[in-house]
């Protein structure tokens, strides 16, 4: 039974923590045993884990020093998978000691610094990517094609939300019935282009009195972005929910998901967007034109500014056919694509090729 290992020491969970927690739980039903390391039980990844069946032990909290991570018997596993830059470099010595791969998972946008250069770069065999985007970025910065895996992340299959359900979702979320509710969920980063977001409804708010921005996430921007609502007069329309660990009812009480994102490696809730069949306006960059495709699931624009954002959105709320079009296209774009067991098949096997 071979052994693998995924390490993720930042306290944080996106879709970088779903995917190792996701794909730990699965390979151990493919004859894996899967062990996940990270910050203490109390994190949010270790709350997650701790309810369901997998191995899941504390990093030390000395995450700085090297010699913290030869407390984990690296030699016991046979793959070692390395969400972050400090994980590779705790790892990647003893790894290369015992002759264990070291497999690079990119979330996000990596860093590439001469600190990156002289560690990451000389630990790490094999780098992991959900994207063709991100594989190729990852070449521009002199990572070689065999080297480079594009695996894109799939996700448990729902049934659509009934009407029933959807009602109770807005009921529990105090929304009004009438309103049309815009969602956005992610990171609160500069990157999400959330500023922008906000102009852009504030170009609509006055002539769609009925409609409702919703922002679910946490990060360094939330005050910044907080004085642009009020300097925007939309403290009663824009709402700042805060982190969710599981914000399933929002994507499923929602009318409409946004992102604006000037840049994603692939971008999770797409795919929870989708799923429940709801319709999306985005903006064209990175991956997401491969998670949502061209003219199918999602309306997509420039997003660098806030006036054609706000067009895109007034014309999705004003064309029911519209809506009624891109909400169909992406449960099935899902189901074709993006399933968690086509993400754990396809993982299976390429870890077993690592061990060849």
């Amino acid at each position: 039974m071979p052994h693998i290992l995924f390490s993720d020491s930042s306290n944080a969970w996106g879709g970088l923590q779903y995917w190792m927690h996701a794909v730990a739980r699965g390979l151990l039903s493919r004859g894996w045993d899967a062990a996940l390391y990270g910050p203490d039980e109390l994190s949010r990844i270790g709350r997650t884990v701790r309810d369901v069946d997998l191995e899941y032990k504390s990093l030390p909290p000395e995450l700085e020093h090297f010699s913290s991570y030869r407390q984990v018997p690296v030699s016991q596993f046979d793959i070692i998978v390395a969400g972050t830059g400090r994980d590779i470099r705790g790892f990647g010595i003893s790894a290369r000691w015992h002759h264990k791969p070291v497999v690079w998972s990119v979330g996000g946008m990596p860093e590439f610094t001469w600190l990156h250069g002289l560690t990451r770069d000389r630990l790490v065999k094999y780098v992991l990517v959900p994207s063709q985007y991100a594989r190729g970025i990852m070449m521009e910065h002199g990572w070689e094609p065999h080297q480079v895996t594009a695996i894109s992340i799939g996700i448990s299959l729902k049934p659509l939300p009934t009407a029933d359900e959807i009602s109770t979702a807005r009921q529990t979320l105090a929304w009004h019935p009438d309103e049309f509710v815009i969602l956005f969920v992610g990171s609160l980063r500069r990157v999400k282009r959330i500023d922008v977001l906000l102009d852009a409804f504030a170009q609509i708010a006055a002539s769609l009195p009925a409609t409702r921005l919703v922002i679910v996430g946490a990060g360094p921007k939330r005050p910044v972005l907080e004085e642009q609502r009020q300097r925007l007069a939309l403290v009663d329309r824009v709402e700042f929910a805060g982190f969710q660990r599981d914000p399933s009812v929002y994507f499923t009480a929602c009318d409409l998901f946004v992102l604006p994102s000037r840049e994603e490696t692939f971008g999770l809730v797409l795919l929870e967007a989708m799923m429940r069949g709801k319709p999306l306006v985005a903006s064209g960059a990175g991956a997401i034109p491969e998670v949502v495709g061209i003219d199918e699931a999602a309306l997509l624009v420039d997003t660098s500014t806030p006036e054609p954002l706000a067009h895109a959105l007034q014309r999705v709320i004003g064309d029911p056919a519209l809506r009624q079009r891109l909400a169909a296209a992406g449960p099935r774009r899902v189901k074709e694509r993006f399933t968690e067991e086509m993400m754990l098949d396809q993982l299976d096997a390429y870890f077993r090729s690592l061990l060849r």
